[in-house]
């Protein structure tokens, strides 16, 4: 019998099937080995974790045998896969004839095992004790488990797939699986169902199935049985990853729960072509055949519990395999299974710190999201991933509606970032191999959305930041509309942002209106900066604009004056960019009065603070003998434009006596009409002979 080497040689020369080379020497005789292990020019390949395709395949076999499979990226520049001649077209296009499942059909049956032993791991993550465990992902059911995806405008989708696209909105994968009837010598495709979504991981190369585990710690009842499942005494559920990796063929066959082997399955088979079962790799075409296994040894990422601050005892580690229930399969109550462990550890020092949100609480949930208010432009400092189930939630509301940029910065880690809606639907995703992060999205104001960060395949991020780009909207709006040279009284506007305030924004404005700048009113301000220029300043979100008229005695109509926001690449506008409030023109007033005796005719003489003297005439004035009731006409009446002075004059000389004059303010206006602000009022007497004006000779 030829050796591994051999063996593996031989394939390598005789395959043409990147991933059936793989599957094929991982069922013969592979057992991968830790990056350690390698050369160091080959474990330098490796990045993130992972290695590219073309990189695996110019490796010696020998060198490619300790190689895991589910660290090798699939080759994306492969050509157009033709699903229905690969596939071929299935027995029913438009679904399954007796629903999901029908007697005739095949489905895969799902059952988790741990493999090897159990190990303390207390130094890939600082601080933190891990115990780390292998998988292995046993299909025990009469049909493949196959799941496929597809480039967009590569691809063809299947005929009869329930998919318009293989990519949604957010960018994450469609997955169809393939359900198989054995006819007794082959698998026929029977027809495609919806199961789920890959999340392409661009910089690790190749789609991970969401979902494929979860691992959580539970307690050892008295008798044996498991029992709650552990949480920490902060709360925090002492649980595993939710892995997604590449389903593929690692192990040939296995004892099945009926204690079987897997080799008596009808339909199994461990040569090409499988009985027509589909071809299976690390990408768009996963799956486990027919009576075999997928194994994820325990040094691959997130294959592993975080027990630290669990108390030593006895405990069962469980894998629930298929989270999401995205496969069908023939029993769906078997994918998970507990297994005993004892921990007896020592927790060690150290380790990434919590971040201010994970002290007395934490955000690791939706539902327990930092709010974050309206954003707006902000930048978060400080944060970290301090555990492998650490996830870091924030809930905000889009300040302005425009397509607009949130990242993350680093130093060390490797950080994913997702954008999800207020109902919780993944929107965006960037899934990178470092710390910096970054999505884009068409926003819109007002609505609620979620930020979610966590290290990939639950490592630790030490020191991160979370920078919101979204612009403030800025809005401009009346606060008193009118202003008047009377007083003066000040009219003003209010310009205001929201989002966050930490920083001043700086404003640009223009000034229209009829009214002049400088010669009718001045503009003040407290951020004002320039004549057209205005800062909202730190921990503020209002800044009021006054207008004060000048008091020019000139005689106008009411002026306007108008307080446009201009465009920037800031801010958004909000509403109106432009606000308009109005000066009123002082009325006129008498300003001076007095009675002329000293040659005749008698005068009564009034000043004006504007001139009003197309408006005034005779009627305009009332003089009254306070002594006798009788009324006194004047005869004519003058006005001197160059001192605003209004001249009554009477006939001659009036009588002896007391007199009081009245001037209408109704009937006297400037120019644009504005009248008096109340009637003007002199007392005076006559006297014949009174030189002095004492009342007396």
């Amino acid at each position: 019998m030829p050796n591994c080497r051999s063996l593996r040689r031989a394939i390598s020369h005789a395959l043409n099937n990147q991933f059936e080379t793989l599957d094929r020497r991982m069922l013969l005789c592979a057992d991968p080995h830790n990056l350690a292990n390698l050369p160091d020019e080959v474990a330098g390949m490796f990045e993130g974790g992972h290695i590219t395709a073309q990189q695996y395949a110019s490796l010696a076999p020998e060198i490619q045998a300790q190689i895991d499979p589910h660290q090798i990226s699939d080759s994306f520049d492969q050509p157009p896969i033709d699903y229905d001649a690969v596939l071929g077209i299935p027995l029913h296009p438009d679904g399954p004839p007796a629903g999901e499942g029908g007697e005739a059909d095949n489905l895969p049956d799902f059952f988790p095992g741990l493999t090897g032993s159990v190990s303390v791991d207390q130094t890939s993550q600082s601080g933190r004790t891990l115990l780390r465990f292998g998988t292995r992902v046993h299909n025990q059911g009469t049909g493949p488990a196959s799941l496929i995806s597809g480039r967009p405008g590569i691809d063809s989708i299947p005929t009869g797939a329930p998919i318009t696209s293989w990519v949604n909105p957010d960018g994450s994968q469609n997955v169809l699986q393939g359900v198989y009837s054995w006819n007794g010598s082959s698998f026929v495709l029977s027809y495609s169902r919806a199961a789920g979504r890959f999340t392409y991981h661009s910089g690790h190369g190749h789609f991970h199935f969401d979902g494929y585990a979860y691992y959580r710690l539970r307690a050892r009842n008295g008798d044996g049985t498991p029992g709650a499942y552990v949480t920490r005494g902060d709360g925090t559920e002492v649980v595993g990853t939710k892995t997604g990796f590449c389903l593929i063929n690692t192990t040939s066959s296995f004892t099945m729960e009926n204690g079987q082997s897997s080799t008596t399955l009808p339909g199994y088979s461990n040569s090409s072509p499988y009985n027509n079962q589909p071809s299976m790799s690390c990408g768009l075409m996963q799956g486990v055949r027919v009576g075999m296994a997928d194994d994820y040894s325990s040094g691959l990422e997130g294959q592993w519990i975080d027990v630290t601050g669990v108390p030593n005892g006895q405990y069962f580690i469980e894998i629930s395999l298929d989270g999401e229930n995205a496969v069908l399969e023939s029993n769906e109550s078997n994918n998970a299974k507990s297994f005993a462990y004892t921990l007896n550890v020592n927790n060690p020092g150290g380790g990434v710190p919590a971040d201010q949100f994970d002290t007395g609480g934490n955000n690791n949930a939706l539902a327990a999201a930092t709010d974050m208010g309206v954003l707006g432009t902000l930048t978060q400092t400080g944060l970290s991933i301090h555990y492998g189930q650490d996830f870091d939630w924030f809930k905000f509301e889009a300040s302005s509606t425009g397509t607009y940029t949130i990242s993350t910065i680093g130093t060390s880690g490797n950080l994913d970032l997702y954008l999800y809606d207020a109902a919780g639907q993944q929107l965006r995703a960037s899934t990178g191999t470092a710390s910096n992060e970054s999505v884009s999205y068409p926003f819109e104001m007002g609505q609620t959305y979620y930020v979610k960060t966590e290290g990939y395949n639950s490592t630790q991020v030490s020191n991160y930041q979370i920078a919101w780009a979204l612009k403030p909207t800025v809005t401009n709006s009346v606060d008193v509309v009118d202003g008047s040279e009377v007083g003066p009284a000040p009219a003003s506007v209010v310009i205001a942002r929201n989002g966050p305030t930490t920083s001043p924004l700086t404003i640009t404005f223009s000034v229209g209106g009829t009214a002049q700048r400088d010669v009718d009113y001045t503009i003040e301000a407290d951020g004002l900066i320039s004549p057209n220029t205005i800062s909202i300043g730190d921990l503020q979100s209002t800044v009021t604009v006054w207008i004060r008229p000048i008091a020019d005695n000139v005689a106008e109509p009411t002026e306007n004056v108008i307080i446009t926001v201009n465009n920037s690449s800031v801010y958004v506008i909000g509403g109106s960019a432009s606000a308009q409030v109005n000066i009123a023109d002082a009325p006129p007033t008498v300003t001076g009065s007095a009675f002329a005796f000293d040659v005749l005719p008698h005068r009564v003489i009034l000043d004006f603070s504007t001139n009003v003297g197309a408006s005034l005439d005779l009627t305009d004035l009332l003089v009254t003998n306070l002594d006798t009731q009788q009324t006194v006409p004047a005869d004519s009446v003058t006005y001197g434009e160059n001192r605003n002075r209004g001249t009554f004059s009477f006939a001659g000389a009036l009588p002896d006596g007391n007199y009081r004059a009245v001037l209408s303010a109704a009937g006297v206006t400037h120019a644009f009409g504005l009248p008096l602000t109340g009637d003007a009022t002199l007392d005076f007497f006559v006297f014949a002979g009174d030189a002095n004006r004492d009342r007396s000779i």
